[in-house]
């Protein structure tokens, strides 16, 4: 727990680092909110659905949805950077 700790703090600190540098100021506490609220929506429906999915796919077999998921969410991450995201000098 200590180490997920450490280096969750790691992983917070450099993702609001990211969105602060390509949100406007007006919309940073709007985004910190929308950030954390849908990562911690997320990190409670996991378990459940994990648990649901189990017998009929096992447990390997549940992890292997989700990170079939989470490459599913790659593909607008990736869109929004390619058409949302302008480029500066």
């Amino acid at each position: 727990m200590t180490g997920y700790g450490f280096f969750k703090g790691f992983y917070d600190s450099n993702l609001f680092a990211a969105l602060y540098d390509v949100i406007d100021v007006r919309f940073r506490a709007m985004a910190t909110s929308f950030i954390l609220m849908f990562s911690l929506i997320i990190a409670s429906v996991s378990p459940y659905l994990l648990g649901v999915l189990k017998p009929a796919l096992g447990l390997s077999g549940g992890m292997q949805l989700m990170s079939a998921v989470y490459l599913a969410s790659a593909v607008p991450v990736i869109a929004a950077i390619r058409y949302g995201y302008s480029r500066r000098s």
